[in-house]
């Protein structure tokens, strides 16, 4: 069997597949996110990529989780200064007045 772990949050994942779907997940993300075997600099010169496939798509999986927290966090903050402001404007509003009287 192979194997991959993550460890976060107090937890541990750890996922097992059989050794011969090993370069699966590699591959798989490569497909899914169109790695580039070789890069073209400015130059037009054709180099190796240096990031290998399984480093690639473990750099996917972190992207996904930072994007994922990035997200919420904006989220979250929009949500407290949305609340924030409509308890000013509460407060505000509050203060007003409204006498009507006969012209």
């Amino acid at each position: 069997m192979s194997e991959f772990t993550i460890q976060g949050w107090d937890k541990s994942v750890t996922v097992s597949f059989p050794e011969q779907m090993t370069a699966l997940g590699p591959e798989a993300f490569a497909l899914a996110y169109d790695y580039q075997e070789t890069l073209i600099d400015e130059n037009e010169v054709e180099t190796p990529n240096p990031e290998d496939k399984a480093s690639f798509a473990l750099n996917k999986i972190i992207e996904y989780v930072i994007e994922v927290m990035r997200t919420a966090g904006v989220e979250m903050a929009r949500t407290e200064a949305v609340d924030t402001a409509r308890a000013d404007m509460d407060d505000k509003m509050a203060q007003i007045t409204v006498v009507i009287e006969e012209a």
